[in-house]
């Protein structure tokens, strides 16, 4: 789900048949390279950020939604629980910023 350019696709940002929202994890108050290492022990390939005020700027709300085996789990979704309209992901897709390389 990466260009040539090394940013992610709009389908990064597309929810899956059945789901309803996309999983990030929160920053909260950790630095980037600890955020890296949580990610890097649980998923592979490039790890990515976005601000949340992104998302809130384009009408999508960003819920925390942590769990036992992850604390800084947050949930993403288009009005109430619907599919991110294209413009939204390619939106999405342009506002991140890679923090680390596959």
């Amino acid at each position: 789900m990466l260009k040539g350019n090394g940013r992610p696709t709009t389908a990064a940002f597309k929810t899956r048949k059945k789901e309803k929202e996309l999983s990030f994890d929160r920053q909260a108050n950790r630095d980037v390279a600890e955020c890296i290492r949580f990610m890097r022990s649980r998923l592979e390939g490039a790890v990515f950020s976005i601000p949340a005020k992104s998302c809130t700027e384009l009408d999508l709300t960003v819920e925390p939604t942590p769990s036992q085996a992850n604390p800084y789990h947050a949930s993403v979704y288009h009005g109430s629980y619907g599919e991110i309209p294209e413009q939204t992901a390619l939106a999405l897709a342009r506002s991140v910023q890679m923090e680390a390389e596959p």
